[in-house]
C-alpha cells in the first residue's frame, strides 16, 4: 500500500491509504531515524487508516505500511517521512519598560523561529496583529501609556505553525499627571487633567522639596483635590501620581 494523505500535528500524524484487495489487516511499521523494516516497531490495525499519537512535537517520524492476510504479509510500501510541528511555546515573562514590553519564553525544541500576536481587547486569535520571525527575547516598543496588551506566540518549523501560546497581558503604568494649584476663597486646591489609563490618583506631599514616591501620601484622591491641616506661613510640595494595574507614575 502507498499512503495517499498524512496530517500532523504537534503530538500525532493521521496516515491514510489505499486499500489493499484481499488484505485482512495492515501492519505500520515506523522509527525516527529513517530506513524502516519489519525489524521496527510495529503497529496493527485493520483499517485503511491510523493515528499515530503521543509523540514528540517538532520530531521527524518515518513510516512503511505492509498489508497482511493469512498467505502471510506483503511488500513494504515506500518509505514516508513526516516532520512534525513544534510544541507551543510559553511566554515566561512580559515586562514593561517606558514605553516598550519586553517578551521572554524558552526556546521550543525544533522551533526555527516565532511569530507573535498580540491586541488591545484579549482573546488574541491568529488573525490579530502579527510580528513575523521573532526571537526571544522580544521588545515590542512604542506602545501607549496606560494600555493594557494581550500576547500570545507561535513556533515555526519546516513542518509549519504550531498552536498559540496562553495568552499574557502586560498593562503599562499611565502618563504622569500635570498638577497645578489654583486659590479658591480661603483655600487652595490641587487640580490636574484626567489621565488615560488611570484607574485612581494618589497625592504625595512634603514641607520640604524633592518628593518622591517614599513621600507622605494621601490614596483614592480626585481632581481638584483640596489639601487639609495647613499652616499659615507653611510652604508645601506635591506631586500627583496617577495608578492603574501596571503600576503607577509620578
Amino acid at each position: 500500500p502507498q499512503a495517499v494523505d498524512v496530517q500532523a500535528t504537534a503530538h500525532s500524524v493521521a496516515l491514510q491509504w489505499d486499500p489493499v484487495s484481499g488484505a485482512q489487516d495492515y501492519r505500520v511499521y515506523w522509527n525516527t531515524q529513517g530506513k524502516v523494516t519489519t525489524r521496527d516497531q510495529v503497529i496493527a490495525t485493520q483499517e485503511p487508516s491510523y493515528t499515530h499519537q503521543e509523540l514528540r512535537p517538532g520530531e521527524r517520524y518515518f513510516y512503511r505500511i505492509a498489508a497482511q492476510n493469512a498467505a502471510g504479509e506483503g511488500e513494504l510500501s515506500r518509505e514516508l517521512s513526516v516532520q512534525l510541528t513544534s510544541g507551543a511555546p510559553v511566554i515566561a515573562s512580559v515586562v514593561a519598560g517606558g514605553g516598550d514590553a519586553t517578551l521572554s519564553w524558552p526556546l521550543v525544541a525544533a522551533a526555527e523561529s516565532y511569530h507573535l500576536y498580540w491586541n488591545t481587547t484579549g482573546g488574541v486569535t491568529k488573525a490579530d496583529k502579527k510580528i513575523e520571525y521573532v526571537s526571544p527575547a522580544f521588545i515590542h516598543t512604542g506602545r501607549v501609556r496606560g494600555a493594557t496588551y494581550y500576547y500570545r506566540i507561535s513556533a515555526l518549523n519546516l513542518a509549519g505553525e504550531s498552536e498559540l501560546s496562553p495568552e499574557v497581558s502586560l498593562t503599562f503604568p499611565p502618563a504622569p499627571p500635570v498638577p497645578r494649584v489654583r486659590n479658591d476663597s480661603d483655600r487652595a486646591l490641587l487640580e490636574w487633567a484626567p489621565i488615560s489609563g488611570a484607574a485612581s490618583y494618589q497625592v504625595y506631599w512634603d514641607t520640604r522639596p524633592g518628593i518622591t514616591s517614599g513621600s507622605r501620601k494621601v490614596t483614592d484622591v480626585v481632581s481638584p483635590f483640596a489639601p487639609s491641616d495647613l499652616q499659615a506661613g507653611q510652604t508645601y510640595y506635591y506631586r500627583v501620581a496617577a495608578v492603574n494595574a501596571g503600576g503607577e507614575t509620578l
